[in-house]
């Protein structure tokens, strides 16, 4: 159970650190560990298109107030194509970690259950 939290095939040698639970039961600490890592994991996943999405809405919407054009599709296609381009550039990296956090969690399943 000492090497449990290592990842095989992680090639940053990241590793999951999970607490031992006390009595064979797991305990609220774990689960709030395993709770936050699940939150942390959908930030780091879900902030690169966010903030492209976001960068691209605050600049379509000042040229829309400085050219006091208000067209729908001009503030839709913009961030659609912004989000697009952000899940290709970041994909990889998402993949990667999504995978990492898996990984970790697969590992441990055997000691998560009793």
């Amino acid at each position: 159970m000492a090497d449990q939290g290592k990842l095989p095939g992680n090639k940053r040698g990241n590793t999951v650190k999970y607490m031992e639970w006390k009595d064979g039961k797991m305990g609220e600490e774990l689960i709030f560990k395993i709770g936050e890592d699940t939150l942390m994991t959908v930030l780091k996943v879900s902030a690169p298109i966010l903030v492209f999405g976001l960068v691209v809405g605050l600049l379509v919407s000042v040229f829309q107030a400085a050219t006091q054009i208000n067209e729908q599709t001009l503030s839709f296609i913009p961030r659609i194509l912004a989000i697009f381009l952000a899940m290709l550039l970041f994909g990889p990296w998402m993949l990667h970690v999504m995978l990492d956090f898996t990984r970790g969690i697969l590992n441990n399943l055997s000691s998560f259950i009793y």
